[in-house]
This record gives C-alpha cells, structure tokens and sequence, in this order.
C-alpha cells in the first residue's frame, strides 16, 4: 500500500470508469466539498490503468475543466478568484507544504512568462505519466482563471456563483429535492433536519431514502453548503467567528476542523492567501 494523498481533481479526471450522471456528478461535488482528496495509492491504482495512460492530453484537459467548473472545494473556490500567477503559486506551494500528499508538485517563478515546476514522488517510485500530465493541467487552468481574472478587473465580487444550487441548475437538477434543499441550506444555514423536512413538506424517511439513492446524505449536503457560504465570506471583513456563527458552526474550531479535513488548510491560512493577490506587480 502506498502512503498519502492526492487532491481528487485529477484522480476523477484519469477515472474513466466513474459515472457521469448529473445526479452522481452533484454527489460527487459535494462529498469533495467535504474532502477533497483521495489515497495516494487509489490514485496510483488509477493513473497506471490503460484507459488513464491511452487517455490523450486534449481529452484529459476537457475532463479536468469539466470538473473544475464543478468543483466547490474550498482550496478550489479561493484559488479561482486570485487574479495574479505569484499569489495563485503561493496557494498551490501552500497548500503542498501543509497536507501530507504521495506526489509533491512545486512551482518556482512568480509569473506566467517565468516559472518551473518541480514534481517528485514522496510515497512510490515512479510517477505515472497520466498522473503528472493531470497535475500539470491543474496548473494551466488555474493560471488561465488568474490572467482572466486580472484582465476583466476582477476584485472578488462575485462569490455568490459559488454555491450548490447553481451547480445542481448547471446539471439540470432545479426541479429534485437536493436542489431545493440545497436552497434552504444557503438561506437558511442554521437549517436543521427536522426543519427542512417541514420546509420541503415531506417526511423524514422519505427525504432521506431520496438523498441515498442520489450517492448522498442531507447531513453531506448540510456541510457542504456551511463549507461553500463560509469560503465565500473568506473574503469579507467580518471575523472567522462571525463567519462560522453565519454559516452553522457551532463555533470558530469547529469551522477550522472542517476546512481542514475538506482541503488541508485552515480558513485562517486561507484568507491569508485570497488577501495576498499582487496583480498589481505583475
């Protein structure tokens, strides 16, 4: 067994085997809102089996940007609204310095025009050319969201399309129970079980029996949903104990240990680098 982990990005991309149901893919976004990676060893099993290594570079690049667009992790969720390669490089360092990972991927340079990368392998010997082509993609459409970012202006004003219920719309979901209660949550964050079943008028059982069949659990979606409010208020001005009081922690560590377990960092380390954008000195 290998020992580490892998965001799980890249692993969903190289898996040609998932399923691509807009049901499973709205699972599948907010389990990975939740946690945000995979076991080194699952992604080693994954990048060296014939699909992922027959799987050329413009379809893995689609893939990836597929579920870039879906993904509301938060490490994701800031990343995309930096609007300079230095302070999005010094996310991506961060975040390889704080979590534990199989395969370490750091990025030299403080702009577009001039950087490296240096990759290397912490838990296994070799480094699967699918795995290291996924990585490298992460990178370009990351700095692509940057630039694009910096040449409309972007100051960090439109957080709001980072919610659940957009990406269950974008899937075709608006007329299902999660997409309704995806609602209640991000109006409601301090929403309960018992009152959103009074919310959605339905009972318990049912709606629970419903959020199986869908790959998930209302108290999954609960979470998600507190996470994704939270990492959009990263931003603001109010404190981190405003913020968790705002969206359903029970206080300002509980709120810690889930940005932890979701992305490896704490909301803390995270404002540190949504407040460090220098598209100025670019």
């Amino acid at each position: 067994m290998y020992s580490g982990l892998a965001f799980h990005i890249a692993p969903r991309a190289l898996n040609l085997a998932r399923d691509f149901s807009p049901p499973y893919l709205f699972a599948d976004s907010v389990r990975h809102v939740i946690d945000g990676h995979v076991a080194g060893d699952r992604y080693y099993e994954i990048a060296t089996t014939g699909a992922a290594v027959k799987l050329n570079e413009s379809a893995l690049e689609q893939r990836m940007r597929q579920l870039f667009a879906l993904d509301l992790n938060p490490l994701i969720a800031m990343t995309r609204q930096l609007d300079s390669e230095f302070s999005l490089f010094r996310a991506w360092n961060t975040y390889q310095a704080h979590v534990a990972l199989a395969v370490r991927t750091v990025i030299h340079g403080s702009s577009n025009e001039s950087f490296s990368v240096d990759r290397w392998q912490v838990a296994y010997a070799s480094d699967p050319p699918a795995a290291r082509n996924a990585g490298l993609c992460a990178i370009d459409i990351l700095g692509a969201a940057a630039r694009s970012n910096r040449e409309r202006g972007h100051v960090a004003e439109d957080q709001g399309r980072s919610r659940l219920s957009r990406i269950a719309a974008e899937l075709g979901l608006q007329h299902t129970a999660v997409y309704e209660a995806s609602l209640c949550f991000e109006e409601n964050p301090g929403l309960n079980v018992a009152g959103l079943c009074r919310m959605q008028g339905g009972h318990r059982r049912t709606l629970e029996r419903y959020f199986k069949n869908c790959g998930l659990t209302i108290g999954n979606l609960k979470m998600a949903s507190a996470l994704v409010g939270a990492t959009n208020d990263i931003w603001s001005a109010s404190s981190l104990t405003e913020i968790a009081f705002a969206h359903g922690f029970s206080d300002q560590a509980h709120m810690s240990r889930a940005f932890r377990h979701a992305c490896g960092l704490s909301p803390s380390v995270l404002r540190g680098l949504a407040m460090s954008r220098r598209a100025s000195q670019q």
